[in-house]
């Protein structure tokens, strides 16, 4: 798994500047609105508004090369998407974030396991964006990332293992069941990426919606 090796066989000089771009832009998810089609990934508004964004910043100096294709304009905006939303450290040893390691995979990792993995967590990150910073417990973009580390190990998580990751950290009993089925979506999926991807979407937006009726109890409390 090339999630092990990347330290030691190194990155292309592309990806290296594929990652270092999605870092930069990162910074300018905050001031852009971002509206999902029915299927999770950004409208054509969404990404046209982006590259608008990108072309003006002061944060793109010197200027990067100019984005012509549709591709490339989605794959810029889903890049910053998939490392911000996994701009965190699953360990205290990593020393990049779980974004970057994960983005460095699935440019260069020609593994199986790994293409599929970091392709469904990439496919649902802007569903699973919305969670970044929710009150309560229901900030569960970790567990996201850590079921897919699991998977690219060709396995899940033992029962014991989910005790140990999730314990009592989660109050609400909805909220247990659905940080314990993340771990599952990748085995059930069987290799599917885009089935993977909707599978953990749904569940990315069932916790939002936990959060925002939580949220709404405690205020009328």
């Amino acid at each position: 798994m090339f999630i092990n090796d990347i330290w030691s066989c190194g990155v292309t000089t592309k990806t290296k500047k594929i990652v270092a771009e999605a870092q930069k832009d990162g910074y300018l998810l905050n001031f852009l609105q971002l509206e999902l089609e029915e299927g999770g990934l950004p409208n054509w508004k969404t990404i046209n508004s982006f590259c608008e964004l990108v072309a003006t910043s002061t944060q793109n100096n010197p200027p990067d090369e100019a984005m012509q294709s549709p591709q490339e304009k989605f794959a810029r905006l889903m890049n910053a998407i998939f490392l911000k939303t996994f701009n965190l450290r699953n360990y205290e040893e990593d020393p990049l974030s779980a974004g970057e390691i994960l983005l460095f995979t699935k440019l260069e990792s020609i593994d199986r396991r790994d293409r599929f993995a970091t392709t469904a967590l990439y496919l649902a990150a802007p569903a699973i964006l919305k969670l970044r910073g929710l009150k309560g417990g229901y900030d569960v973009r970790r567990i996201f990332s850590l079921a897919a580390y699991k998977a690219m190990e060709g396995g899940t998580a033992k029962n014991k293992e989910l005790q140990i990751l999730i314990g009592d950290l989660f109050e609400d009993e909805n909220l247990r069941k659905a940080v314990h089925r993340i771990w599952y979506v990748f085995k059930d999926a069987r290799g599917n990426p885009e089935k993977c991807a909707k599978g953990l979407r749904d569940l990315a937006d069932g916790i939002y919606l936990q959060a925002m009726k939580a949220e709404q109890a405690r205020k009328a409390s």
